[in-house]
């Protein structure tokens, strides 16, 4: 409330004075009353002094004023964030740029679900993986299409690949039936086969 009434005048110089050893709870009151503020670029070049600040939850209230903002300079740096070391931010950049159907977050969101080597030491965690697929089916980009049916097909031992787990399998299915190309049918028919010859 104070800061609120402080004005735009006294909240820019606030902000031209954060740094990345601004404490988290200074940072976190500042973005909650940013949005006073109408440069929109201005907002990002400033928070970009602290994007990359210790405390994770920084990040991901930084976040959310980036998803707010949804202009292209935003987007990249929600794009960014999905390979950061937290897995909650991981999961806030996931969920944006679906939201806001970054077609250049595609890459990066698909380098996620890619398949890992059974004696692989690369850990990405479950949730990040089930989002990711929720993400791709908002962005819609047929590029996609594979990574999704890599992730929706159960892998044989043989291939020395880990199978999905089910949550993560399930979420890029539903994604996989939002597409009507041919290879997303085909996996669909594939695993619709797999089910009637198991049962």
């Amino acid at each position: 409330y104070v800061l609120k009434r402080m004005g735009k005048d006294a909240i820019e110089k606030l902000l031209d004075a954060l740094s990345k050893e601004t404490s988290a709870v200074e940072i976190k009151r500042i973005v909650e009353i940013i949005d006073i503020l109408d440069e929109k670029d201005k907002i990002i070049e400033i928070l970009k002094k602290v994007f990359g600040h210790y405390n994770p939850l920084v990040r991901k209230n930084i976040l959310s004023v980036f998803f707010r903002i949804g202009s292209e300079e935003a987007k990249k740096l929600l794009t960014e964030a999905i390979n950061d070391t937290d897995v909650e931010v991981q999961l806030e950049a996931v969920k944006s740029v679906g939201k806001l159907k970054c077609e250049d977050a595609v890459d990066d969101l698909v380098l996620k679900i890619k398949p890992v080597k059974i004696f692989s030491k690369e850990v990405i965690n479950e949730n990040v993986q089930e989002e990711v697929c929720i993400a791709l089916g908002k962005i819609g980009k047929s590029s996609a299409i594979t990574a999704l049916s890599n992730a929706a097909l159960a892998q044989s031992f043989l291939s020395f690949k880990s199978t999905k787990p089910l949550k993560i399998r399930l979420a890029a299915i539903l994604t996989l039936s939002k597409f009507s190309t041919s290879e997303a049918k085909s996996t669909l028919e594939k695993l619709s086969l797999d089910k009637s010859q198991s049962s």
